[in-house]
């Protein structure tokens, strides 16, 4: 399978899984906003938020230095060093958990009283912190592999288990205990349904000093600052003010979030063929095409979905009766949704950078945002609230994505197509006008989501009127609906033949 054909269908399973993931999420949201105030989402967030950091640390950089070997490794059949590099991974990960635990737990009424919670939910933070690690590097083993069904089926599993039991425990009249328990016990499930025997089949020795050093500690050390930057805000914002309006704070986060994924799809999906990539001579050019196709269609789909998360929060929030306590919560978005977006676009650039095996620049890169952002976010914090934790975000995501870009370009040959990003940019402007009106005149919420389909069309019409689309667009749609039903398989072709009258 070509490296292309690879990259179609891993983002193919990897969209499946996003979509599932986000409307699972935010259904989950959806009853924590109908049946708990701010205050209570506040601590559900900074919690499972220092699960997920906790979990990650925990990793000492395994994740993505074992999604990146395991590529490697399988590209050159090296199958013994697989099964040894995932042992040595669960070991690593449980002697970190074990230390990050006894830290929690032996100091649990310090930190129940710094982030305001009850001490009981630390206990839920130390389980937490002990799945999540295990569910990223089971996840990491699964991409390594590019097993991407099995990962958007295990993922499904553990979200659906999630919202059941968080859902089902609400009812019970417990709170955030029960939001905090559906992650924990949803989240643990997925490693158990992952695991398999033919991962540790054989063992064959391989260079453990130079995995460490080389891979494994730019990789926590680039990890660590990513989480600071990722993660710390809900923390910071709990700290210097409280929870509920972390609670505010978060809605925007989430919902903004959401640009990220799009791009963050295409780059997981690139990551472990650019890898693959790495172990052949004479393929830095296949390199630099995969990763600004990546590009390109990241802003292609990314900067329209920015724009219609931004105008359409605040009908959605009324539409769908929550709590009115939540509607501040859209004054955030247009600068939560612009960070979003140049961060995950910027992350195409980073994990390149790293695929490549420039693993130290990558860290150099992270360790930089994370110091900026704490520099910022904890005076801006302080004297604008949640407003000033907003621009120190966008601040370190713009900063990040020009150190990416500089230096995939120092170190590749990668020229990104500016005469087309403009027309994706004036398409997107068009889309944005059309849309805002709509918003504006329009009451009815169903009228708004029909103008939006139709904003949609106007967005498409303008790119093809500016001639923004190539022979591999067509290829690339023409492979997809390959394996379609029927009615797709005509759309798709029906779409080709547009396309191919304005090239």
């Amino acid at each position: 399978m070509s490296s292309s054909t690879k990259a179609v269908s891993n983002t193919i399973f990897l969209t499946l899984d996003w979509i599932s993931i986000s409307l699972l999420s935010f259904i989950y949201s959806f009853v924590i906003w109908k049946t708990l105030d701010p205050w209570d989402y506040g601590i559900i967030t900074t919690s499972v938020n220092i699960m997920m950091m906790l979990g990650n640390i925990s990793m000492f950089g395994m994740g993505i230095a074992a999604q990146k070997l395991i590529a490697e490794y399988n590209e050159k059949k090296q199958g013994g060093k697989i099964g040894s590099l995932i042992r040595f991974s669960l070991i690593l990960i449980f002697i970190f958990d074990i230390f990050i635990c006894a830290v929690l737990l032996l100091n649990s009424n310090f930190f129940a009283s710094v982030l305001k919670i009850d001490e009981s939910v630390i206990w839920f933070i130390c389980a937490g912190t002990f799945i999540f690690s295990v569910f990223y590097i089971t996840s990491s083993i699964l991409l390594g592999f590019q097993d991407m069904k099995g990962f958007f089926k295990t993922n499904l599993v553990g979200n659906i288990l999630k919202l059941v039991i968080s859902t089902t425990l609400i009812l019970l009249g417990l709170r955030y205990f029960g939001p905090l328990a559906g992650v924990v016990i949803g989240f643990a499930v997925v490693p158990l349904i992952r695991f398999k025997r033919n991962w540790f089949g054989s063992s064959k020795d391989f260079e453990r000093k130079k995995v460490v050093i080389d891979y494994c500690l730019p990789a926590f050390v680039a990890g660590l600052a990513s989480t600071v930057f990722s993660n710390v805000h809900y923390i910071i914002l709990t700290v210097i003010k409280n929870p509920e309006v972390t609670g505010l704070f978060s809605l925007a986060m989430t919902v903004a979030t959401l640009v990220a994924l799009v791009p963050g799809i295409i780059s997981q999906a690139i990551f472990p063929i650019t890898s693959q990539l790495s172990a052949r001579k004479n393929s830095k050019g296949r390199q630099v095409k995969l990763v600004g196709t990546a590009f390109r269609y990241s802003l292609l789909i990314a900067i329209p979905f920015a724009i219609m998360l931004v105008i359409m929060l605040k009908p959605l929030i009324l539409f769908i009766k929550l709590k009115m306590e939540y509607l501040p919560a859209v004054q955030y978005m247009p600068i939560l949704a612009t960070g979003s977006l140049l961060l995950g676009c910027g992350g195409i650039f980073s994990s390149s950078i790293y695929a490549i095996g420039k693993t130290r620049v990558n860290r150099n890169i992270f360790v930089l945002s994370a110091i900026v952002f704490l520099l910022f976010s904890i005076p801006m914090t302080y004297f604008f609230s949640a407003y000033g934790l907003a621009f120190s975000f966008l601040l370190v995501a713009a900063l990040q994505f020009t150190l990416s870009y500089f230096f995939i370009t120092k170190y590749t040959s990668l020229k990104l197509p500016l005469a087309n990003i403009g027309k994706i940019l004036l398409s997107s402007l068009i889309f944005m006008l059309v849309l805002y009106f709509s918003e504006k005149y329009f009451e009815s919420f169903i009228l708004k989501v029909s103008v939006t389909a139709v904003s949609f069309a106007v967005y498409a019409v303008a790119l093809l009127l500016m001639k923004s689309f190539n022979g591999q667009d067509i290829l690339l749609i023409r492979h997809i609906a390959e394996n379609s039903p029927k009615p797709v398989k005509d759309a798709a072709e029906l779409a080709c033949r547009i396309m191919e009258k304005f090239m």
